[in-house]
């Protein structure tokens, strides 16, 4: 049992459907900018702040989870609040709803990129640049341009 003015997860009272979490984690996918501790803070202004969907020690303890354990804290993070709000079903919606945007923003880029001349060229160290024309310039690792370059050619 618990002592007066501690709430849990399972006690929140504003308990939204799964296409509410989607809509909302969609958004957040769209707006977003910057790694998972920048996601952390929007998050905690949209749920905690925004929507009040829980007390800022509820998300904090939501926080810690998510830094406890193996992977990208912001998608651990998003699929708590989902699955706190709206079970299993809003967990799936608060990921697809956050990664979608950039997951479709790659795979545009990738098509577009697609069509584009790559030109590879040694520098300093063993290292190659390449230049994506058009879309910007990577440098390799000797290891990696060794299979993924050949001095001079350009393809496309």
């Amino acid at each position: 049992m618990q002592s007066s003015g501690q709430t849990s997860l399972a006690e929140t009272s504003n308990q939204p459907s799964a296409f509410t979490v989607f809509k909302a984690f969609l958004m957040l996918g769209l707006t977003s900018f910057g790694g998972p501790i920048a996601h952390i803070g929007y998050f905690r202004d949209e749920f905690v702040v925004r929507r009040k969907w829980f007390e800022d020690r509820v998300y904090a303890d939501l926080v810690a989870l998510s830094q406890f354990t193996p992977g990208p804290a912001s998608s651990k993070l998003g699929i708590g609040i989902g699955l706190a709000k709206a079970g299993f079903t809003g967990a799936l919606a608060a990921w697809v709803g956050f990664t979608a945007p950039s997951a479709i923003a790659l795979l545009l880029f990738a098509a577009v990129a697609q069509g584009q001349s790559v030109r590879c060229e040694s520098i300093k160290d063993g290292y190659q640049e390449c230049e994506t024309y058009g879309t910007g310039r990577i440098v390799l690792s000797h290891q990696l341009s060794d299979t993924a370059c050949v001095e001079g050619k350009t393809w496309g």
